[in-house]
């Protein structure tokens, strides 16, 4: 009896084409507003992330250089056919580390923005984001010195603050595996525009590829004001 007191309210019990249409069409707006804030936060992230390990690669370079008297690493190999023998910093401070595979995800020794540059020109290298400031580990071309090892101390300059030691970089055209680059080798495309730096004196910061990185400037310098 109380079933039969209970009215059916006249009405629609589907959706029209029309209505559908505008809930596709406001999600699709939804994710167009969303989707620049989540590309933003990711490079974000990932910027944190690439800054955290050049803080760790600087640390672990200190250590090595307390351990060779104030000498830094070397930014190649100069010749050492021997791992045993190189002084390279991708040789000595992975082995500091722990780490046997440098390029391994999630390790300090590449960005994690990096894509990887295959090798072209050495094939048994490997690719290598973070690069050695060149001029910490070449003799100065006015001196009529060849290019060979020059032994850097840190303890010998007086602007490590400004000094680049590391720089968020990759060359292109197969030359990634190079374990140094100079200006023009930094990516600006990686970070959008930005790239982190580690300085002499263990502190890292992002710079502006462009009008900071490479132009160069009073806060950033390649070469030492003392040499």
């Amino acid at each position: 009896m109380a079933a039969s007191c209970l009215a059916r309210v006249p009405g629609r019990t589907g959706v029209t084409l029309l209505e559908l249409l505008i809930v596709v069409g406001i999600i699709a707006v939804i994710a167009g507003l969303l989707l620049p804030i989540v590309g933003s936060a990711r490079a974000g992230a990932l910027q944190t992330a690439c800054t955290s390990n050049l803080a760790q690669l600087g640390a672990a370079t200190l250590i090595y250089a307390t351990a060779e008297g104030g000498r830094l690493p070397a930014s190649q190999n100069w010749g050492a056919t021997n791992s045993e023998r190189s002084s390279a910093w991708f040789v000595q401070l992975p082995k500091m580390m722990a780490e046997k595979r440098i390029t391994r995800p999630g390790t300090i020794f590449q960005c994690p923005a990096f894509t990887g540059v295959q090798p072209g020109l050495i094939r048994n290298e490997v690719a290598k984001s973070y690069k050695m400031n060149k001029e910490l580990d070449h003799w100065r071309p006015h001196a009529r010195s060849s290019y060979r090892h020059r032994p850097f101390f840190l303890d010998r300059v007086s602007d490590a603050q400004q000094l680049i030691l590391f720089v968020d970089g990759v060359t292109t055209g197969g030359s990634a595996q190079w374990g140094y680059a100079g200006p023009k080798q930094v990516d600006e495309a990686r970070h959008l525009g930005w790239a982190g730096i580690l300085f002499a004196d263990g502190r890292t910061a992002r710079a502006h590829v462009l009008s900071d990185i490479r132009a160069g400037s009073d806060q950033i310098h390649w070469s030492s004001s003392d040499w």
